[in-house]
């Protein structure tokens, strides 16, 4: 289920470096948090983001969680 969410940095870094590694990511929102639903290969992970992030560095840290999560499931092939 695709929601329609403000955009904000954070959710446009997760979207950006999923389609640079060639996966794509699902948004769902939950009640104080965004899912992020990461699938490659016909594998899926899931991520959570924060509705109101309030690290300066929090998209650099979304980026990081999407490598490791697409890592995670490209080492089975």
């Amino acid at each position: 289920m695709e929601v329609s969410l403000r955009s904000s940095a954070h959710i446009e870094a997760a979207k950006s470096e999923a389609l640079k590694l060639g996966a794509t990511i699902e948004l769902e929102h939950r009640s104080k948090h965004i899912c992020g639903i990461i699938k490659i290969n016909g594998k899926e992970r899931k991520i959570f983001l924060s509705l109101t992030p309030r690290d300066n560095k929090v998209c650099h840290v979304v980026r990081e969680d999407v490598r490791r999560k697409v890592k995670e499931m490209m080492e089975g092939w």
